[in-house]
């Protein structure tokens, strides 16, 4: 398969329109100014944009602005939130207000590539007398805000099933070059240019593979860009960084034009500036230096599999089956034939086997054996639980073969902890191993007074405490863990909330200790209580051998596995300089 056309590849490339409606004129000692411009996106410009205008005069409510600094604040949360307009009386100094005001703009876009591509206009202006100026901003989007919601919405859950704990910045962007690659295809009308497009149906430009890209990295915890190509060049592209080191990754140009099912390549995946100029042109001055070329190994890479800590493929350069370690070490060839259209099972690689008539067979991990499984020309093979589909290319039919279903050995949740506010909700994904491997998930709450879980791992917030978050295969002993912490946010402003333990001994003596030594007079047993659901935990609080702390006895019978405990020190505690707490101190833990 070609690459795309360069030609018909865009991206948002801004070029300053016009001034106009500048002038000046005195009152008594005052100098009434008013000017206006406005930037327009030059894939928009044969478009019918009309300008908006603001009559700043008639402002029903007026917002101050009193430096540059905080009306930059204010534009960003304004065209974060995709506000169709901003406007404010700014009463602070300034030299020139309309450079100002572009100034302001640049920094607000320059601050955020995903908002530096996601706007098609703006327009601004200002009128009135130093000190007293009425601004204005106007903008549109290519989104609009609960397009944007629904984004957020869709990267987080996303990120919940291909993203694991323990994984490296590395495995993580590999995991979403995959994920879009696969999920996504060139938009060839050219009508489609967000993440939400992408998302939502399926398809987009250039511009919605990087903002999408963009937008999965950073809330991975991968720092990422956006590029933007030169005038030679109308496209846009990803550098990410991985240990401290930039490369460039251009995942329009890795999904392949007509779009082939299952199919990723890596032909420009983490590429250096000096591989990426042969094709690409930007300006290098406005983005980091990409030096190094330690993932070049993965530029052959097709049809990838990753099982037990290694990644098999086909090669680009001879279509043969080779495994290797994601670090690119351990090369080894574990199938010489032309091996199209990988799919893990098991202990097996399953493929289109294009030396010996496109039948579908499979490979051990190992290399040791390999087995034909049908005797037709079979393409675009997905897994799915225990289905193999493929498509017959004699009859043009989608057909499925099952394989004999695999036993759970492990299971994997892809969080180690988890936060929601009171009355809030979340998720938890899973991963099953070996590949393949099926079964049914029992989830479980330790404490569903503070949160529940529902059959699907959904889970409900309900109160302030910690709790276990368990998925166990039906039938087994094989389970995972996750520990849910439920924040109160009215608790919070009431009480200082110093943290949620999970600890393993029903038998926790906790010691406390203050800054200063504590009055004699105050009742501990009284002032600091250990509760479950309201209800008193048994527990006891005495002063400790030295006189600035306490220990909080555990009941006779240990604390309860699983259940919420709350440790609360009252503010009435007092030192004895007869200072007091300024509110009371909690503590949450739960045994486990």
């Amino acid at each position: 398969m070609g690459l795309k056309p360069k030609k018909t590849l865009i991206v948002f490339i801004f070029i300053f329109t016009a001034f106009f409606s500048s002038f000046a004129y005195a009152e008594g000692q005052r100098i009434f100014e008013k000017d206006e411009a406005e930037y327009i996106n030059r894939i928009y410009k044969d478009l019918p944009t009309a300008s908006l205008k603001t009559d700043t005069r008639s402002l029903e409510s007026v917002t101050y602005v009193s430096s540059l600094e905080q009306l930059e604040s204010m534009l960003y949360d304004a065209m974060t939130d995709r506000k169709a307009s901003f406007e404010a009386v700014y009463t602070g100094g300034t030299s020139d207000m309309l450079n100002d005001m572009e100034a302001v703009f640049e920094n607000v876009t320059a601050s955020d590539d995903y908002l530096k591509f996601s706007y098609t206009f703006i327009s601004y202006g200002y009128s009135g007398y130093p000190g007293n100026y009425r601004i204005y901003y106007n903008m549109t989007y290519l989104t609009s805000k609960e397009q944007e919601d629904y984004v957020d919405s869709r990267v987080d859950g996303i990120l919940s099933e291909i993203v694991l704990p323990g994984m490296s910045s590395f495995e993580k962007e590999l995991a979403i070059h995959d994920y879009i690659v696969k999920n996504v295809e060139y938009d060839t009308s050219y009508k489609e240019h967000s993440a939400y497009a992408a998302l939502a149906y399926g398809k987009t430009v250039c511009q919605g593979y990087s903002l999408l890209a963009y937008k999965m990295l950073e809330e991975a915890g991968v720092q990422a860009r956006i590029v933007e190509g030169d005038e030679s060049m109308n496209h846009a592209w990803n550098m990410v960084n991985i240990d401290g080191n930039w490369y460039h990754s251009d995942l329009t140009w890795d999904d392949p034009l007509p779009d082939v099912k299952n199919r990723t390549m890596y032909t420009y995946f983490n590429l250096s500036d000096e591989r990426m100029s042969g094709d690409h042109f930007w300006d290098k001055a406005t983005y980091p230096d990409c030096t190094s070329e330690k993932y070049s190994y993965m530029n052959e890479v097709t049809y990838p599999v990753t099982m037990d800590g290694r990644l098999y493929y086909s090669s680009s350069i001879d279509d043969r089956l080779y495994s290797m370690l994601l670090d690119g070490s351990v090369r080894q060839l574990i199938c010489p034939d032309r091996s199209l259209f990988l799919c893990g099972y098991g202990d097996w690689i399953y493929f289109s086997n294009y030396s010996r008539g496109g039948y579908i067979y499979r490979t051990s991990t190992d290399g040791s054996s390999t087995e034909i499984i049908n005797n037709v020309h079979s393409t675009y093979l997905s897994i799915d639980g225990n289905e193999l589909t493929f498509l017959n290319e004699g009859t043009d039919q989608t057909e499925v073969i099952y394989l004999e279903p695999l036993a759970p050995q492990s299971i994997e949740l892809n969080k180690d902890s988890l936060r929601i506010t009171k009355g809030g909700s979340s998720s938890v994904g899973f991963g099953m191993y070996p590949a393949g491997a099926s079964g049914d998930i029992i989830w479980t709450s330790s404490d569903t007074g503070v949160a529940q879980v529902d059959s699907s791992g959904n889970i409900t917030a309900l109160s302030g405490g910690i709790c276990i978050l368990r998925a166990t295969v039906e039938g087994t002993e094989i389970s995972d863990e996750c520990t849910v912490i439920v924040e109160d946010p009215a608790e919070s402003s009431e009480a200082e909330i110093i943290d949620y333990k999970r600890e393993i001994d029903p038998g926790k003596k906790w010691a406390v200790e203050f800054s200063g030594a504590l009055s004699k007079e105050i009742s501990i047993a009284d002032l600091v209580q250990v509760t479950q659901r309201g209800l008193d935990s048994g527990a006891c609080a005495v002063f400790g051998e030295e006189d600035n702390k306490i220990e909080v006895i555990p009941p006779a019978e240990g604390y309860i596995k699983g259940k919420s405990y709350r440790l609360c020190i009252s503010k009435d505690v007092s030192s004895s300089d007869g200072i007091s707490l300024e509110k009371p101190v909690v503590l949450y833990f739960v045994v486990d």
